[in-house]
């Protein structure tokens, strides 16, 4: 017999929007969180011309593999790029915590009653502690990071264990 994932049936734990990116993180996470018994929708921001109809298809495969985990869930895509040059434009760098808003409104929109991300803490230079707390700052939802004490060596091995590590390493921006 096949193990399965273990954990808890799907919406048992709640509902909440993970925010899904093309890379290895954040794929991971909402698997971690379904896993818990959230039940997920995912919100993923685009960017054309700085991200391709190619990284927009591989965010929804990763998506489509996370089904045999998360069931059916909704991707909700966020088009970016004028609020982005906008941001760019106007404002400090550390004002750059508008996506969570987006995702926060979403996610009341939803009905959901959570945030989720792929932020590990200290693996890139701006998952600090410090960082993380702006990001707190910003939104009045929880926001649940389950790989946040992890690496990337653990990251990648899950991302294996649940199929989405070929997906999320083709060199599509995102």
């Amino acid at each position: 017999p096949e193990p399965g994932a273990g954990g808890l049936p799907v919406g048992v734990g709640g509902r909440a929007v993970s925010l899904l990116s093309g890379g290895l993180d954040s794929p991971v996470s909402s698997y971690m969180i379904a896993r818990r018994g959230v039940e997920l929708e995912m919100v993923h921001f685009v960017s054309p011309p700085y991200t391709s109809q190619q990284a927009l298809d591989k965010v929804l495969e990763l998506a489509r593999l996370l089904t045999v985990y998360c069931g059916r869930m909704i991707v909700h895509i966020i088009p970016f790029t004028e609020i982005q040059e906008e941001i760019r434009r106007q404002c400090p760098e550390e004002y750059f915590t508008l996506i969570m808003r987006l995702a926060e409104a979403v996610a009341r929109k939803s009905h959901a009653s959570a945030l989720v991300t792929g932020e590990s803490l200290g693996q890139v230079a701006s998952q600090t502690i410090k960082a993380l707390g702006v990001t707190e700052d910003v939104t009045k939802m929880p926001v649940l990071r389950p790989l946040i004490g992890t690496d990337k060596v653990e990251i990648i091995r899950m991302a294996r264990e649940i199929g989405a590590y070929e997906t999320s390493i083709l060199p599509y921006e995102d």
